[in-house]
């Protein structure tokens, strides 16, 4: 449906048709055909279509849909583009909300997906458009207008947390509140706000305490507790990181605040201290 609306814009504008990127994991037997029918679906609405091969590799204690995605967002990264749209939408965020309340995560995870962000350091943009909308009214839309999909059987599978969520949570709990994942994706919008704010206050903090050899690590130290936590949680964020567990982050705190070498691997990322600033070191 996202390519079939893309297409149709692109039309009506007067613009070059879009390009339709499939990749191709090879972890279903059917992925083949999988890739075939999009490059047949891409042709019958006029977009160009390219096909990525990726070979998913699991890192220590990583999930293979984790590790998946991993391999799907370093495609999207080299792509030379201006913006990739994704089909996510509201009940993709509610459970997305839920999952990451369920394993404790912060205001980011509270947060949910975005609607647009920048990807591969800036140079394009990832957009969600459809991020408001329920998948009843998608469904709708793709029905109406003829469109053919494949439904991945994965998704039923309900030893996945999130296909849990999905199949046997989130419809019981609308039984009672048949509101839930309307209220869970403003939930998404509300928390976002509140980590707009506490990104803003680490931004302060940080330029409290950068000089023109960077981030004193004295700052973790010296603010509180809570400030200091989030600012290296920015830090990490700006760095292009995934947020480290509550753990990790205090054992970062703690090393980065004393007097040793501190040196702690998060993401293949050294996280360390040269002259008392903050290195974030890549692989």
């Amino acid at each position: 449906m996202l390519l079939h609306v893309a297409c149709e814009r692109a039309a009506s504008a007067g613009a070059a048709p879009p390009l339709a990127v499939h990749v191709h994991h090879g972890l279903q037997s059917a992925a083949d055909n999988w890739a075939a029918h999009c490059a047949a679906t891409a042709t019958c609405f006029g977009a160009a279509f390219e096909m990525h091969r990726v070979s998913v590799t699991r890192g220590g204690g990583e999930s293979l849909e984790a590790a998946a995605r991993d391999a799907r967002f370093a495609v999207f990264a080299a792509l030379d583009v201006d913006a990739l749209l994704l089909a996510h939408h509201r009940d993709d965020q509610a459970e997305t909300v839920l999952f990451n309340a369920l394993r404790g995560a912060g205001l980011g995870g509270l947060a949910g997906m975005p609607r647009c962000r920048p990807l591969a350091g800036g140079r394009s943009l990832l957009l969600r458009p459809f991020l408001d909308h329920p998948r009843a009214q998608l469904e709708a839309y793709a029905h109406g207008h003829g469109l053919q999909w494949i439904d991945d059987p994965s998704n039923q599978d309900t030893r996945w947390c999130r296909n849990l969520l999905r199949h046997e949570v989130l419809p019981p709990a609308e039984r009672g509140l048949p509101q839930a994942r309307l209220a869970l994706a403003r939930l998404a919008g509300h928390a976002a706000e509140a980590q707009r704010l506490a990104d803003e206050l680490a931004d302060l903090d940080a330029a409290s305490w950068t000089d023109d050899r960077g981030l004193r690590c004295r700052a973790f130290a010296d603010l509180p507790a809570h400030r200091a936590r989030n600012l290296l949680r920015r830090q990490l964020a700006l760095a292009g990181l995934r947020m480290a567990d509550a753990a990790r982050l205090a054992e970062m705190l703690r090393q980065l605040s004393g007097d040793g070498c501190p040196e702690v691997l998060h993401e293949g990322h050294r996280i360390t201290r040269k002259a008392g600033r903050l290195r974030i070191v890549p692989p």
